[in-house]
């Protein structure tokens, strides 16, 4: 994987950067996507919860997220943060997880081949899952 080469006049910090940690994210975030048909294909975490089971901190994954959007991998989406008062009425804000959508998706075609899904965007799994998330109310 020659990201670097790839990425050279993007403006992406590339320092300290390794392919085995980019490999490593995009393994996990393609792990928890949801494979059950009635869901859309995404996924939905906080830099934090990633960090946690990875290993990787919240700093990288964010450099990494970047380069796999910038690269077409994956695609993002950030949900707004949430305003609320707390019990001495001071106003707080609530970080939502980010949503996590691959940009191509793959089927088998009559003979076993991947092709390409023609139907799929990452646009619309991704409004799926917002709509989702506000009829369960998930924040966390």
């Amino acid at each position: 994987m020659d990201f670097k080469g790839e990425l050279k006049d993007s403006g992406i910090d590339l320092s300290r950067m390794s392919s085995s940690y980019i490999l490593l994210l995009l393994s996990y975030l393609r792990i928890n996507m949801n494979r059950n048909p009635d869901k859309p294909l995404c996924c939905y975490r906080h830099y934090q919860k990633i960090a946690e089971d990875t290993g990787l901190s919240e700093r990288y994954i964010g450099r990494i997220v970047e380069i796999l959007d910038t690269m077409n991998i994956i695609k993002f989406h950030k949900m707004k943060r949430t305003r609320y008062k707390d019990a001495n009425t001071d106003v707080k804000f609530s970080t939502t997880p980010k949503i996590f959508a691959d940009y191509r998706h793959y089927i088998k075609d009559s003979n076993g081949v991947s092709i390409p899904d023609t139907e799929y965007d990452y646009n619309t799994e991704i409004s799926k899952q917002i709509k989702l998330m506000q009829k369960e109310n998930i924040t966390i």
